[in-house]
């Protein structure tokens, strides 16, 4: 014989996502991991701490890493006049600048392969006109296994920023890579205007956050500002990008900048890329955190015959369940 459960639909809300969306994260589930590349370097003392992101809620559902990624850093040093600094910032452990949360830095390319909410990049896309500048043109992740686009597989970015004025950026799918990892072909860019990251998600902390640069990617760092701006991020579906039927190698962030009329954008010496002045020049001043949790899915919702009888309006809703509902996580 079956068995029944009878549930009310007034009491149990279930969140699906819309096709095509974009979204706040609203709160991260996380592990603090202890002993990593702890010590001095340059004047600073790092503990080596990583508060590491496990999952996270957005859209009323969790969502947990299904691919990982590896992240490519891509400059264009244009001749030389523009310097292949690495920026990075680390949260304070107290009020001191010196005493800082995290690993020792190495480049800027090691700090976006991390997983670490106590670290991240400062000023990604200014190529001049600011103290803080650097080389970097575009950020390749690409998947460890290829996905089919779906509105419950996203892409996420994370950056340091004030709450409800986050920084627009571009962001498109690869759609195609060489053996060494070089995009082929993107999907169009994305538009992700300024203003998301409603959410900050390290409400609890009042330490500020000390912005280092490493001038010629010598990894000698310096102290160049102190900020104490929130931490926000933005889940996009895959499906956001319209057009795509093959599949998706990984993603890539660009500036507001970057135009795909004026250039081939899988090459960062084309003209699609400019020369921008500074930061403030929209979408240039970027300062993602060190999160890089790759392709993310929708944590399926269960059903559970122990639910019982559950009463809304006075009304009674009968559903037959002999196994829980499960859904079959995305196979890559």
């Amino acid at each position: 014989m079956k068995s029944c459960s009878l549930i009310s639909l007034g009491v149990l809300a279930v969140s699906f996502p819309a096709n095509a969306f974009q979204v706040d994260i609203t709160s991260v589930n996380t592990t603090l991991v202890t002993g990593g590349a702890s010590g001095i370097a340059n004047g600073f003392s790092y503990d080596g701490e990583q508060l590491r992101v496990d999952s996270f809620v957005a859209n009323g559902a969790t969502w947990e890493t299904t691919s990982p990624a590896t992240a490519f850093v891509r400059r264009n040093n244009r001749d030389g006049t523009i310097a292949d600094d690495n920026i990075v910032w680390h949260e304070q452990i107290s009020t001191s600048s010196t005493d800082l949360r995290g690993p020792i830095p190495t480049t800027t390319e090691a700090a976006l392969n991390g997983n670490n909410l106590y670290t991240g990049s400062d000023n990604l896309f200014v190529n001049s006109g600011e103290t803080n500048q650097s080389s970097i043109e575009r950020v390749d992740y690409i998947f460890n296994s290829s996905a089919a686009a779906s509105n419950t597989i996203g892409l996420t970015v994370f950056e340091r920023g004030d709450s409800n004025a986050h920084d627009s950026f571009q962001v498109a799918l690869v759609l195609g890579v060489d053996g060494s990892n070089n995009p082929t072909s993107f999907s169009d860019l994305l538009t992700i205007n300024a203003g998301w990251g409603t959410t900050n998600l390290e409400p609890n902390t009042s330490a500020g956050r000390t912005i280092l640069k490493d001038d010629g990617g010598n990894q000698v760092y310096a102290n160049s500002g102190i900020t104490s701006q929130d931490l926000g991020g933005v889940l996009i579906s895959l499906d956001q990008f319209s057009g795509i039927t093959g599949d998706v190698f990984g993603y890539a962030l660009f500036g507001g900048d970057v135009d795909a009329a004026n250039g081939d954008i899988t090459d960062v010496t084309s003209a699609a890329y400019p020369n921008s002045a500074s930061a403030q020049q929209g979408g240039l001043g970027l300062d993602p955190l060190a999160l890089n949790i790759g392709l993310v899915q929708e944590v399926p919702f269960e059903f559970s015959p122990g639910l019982g009888l559950l009463l809304s309006g006075g009304g009674l809703l009968a559903f037959n369940f002999s196994k829980k509902r499960k859904s079959k996580k995305l196979e890559l």
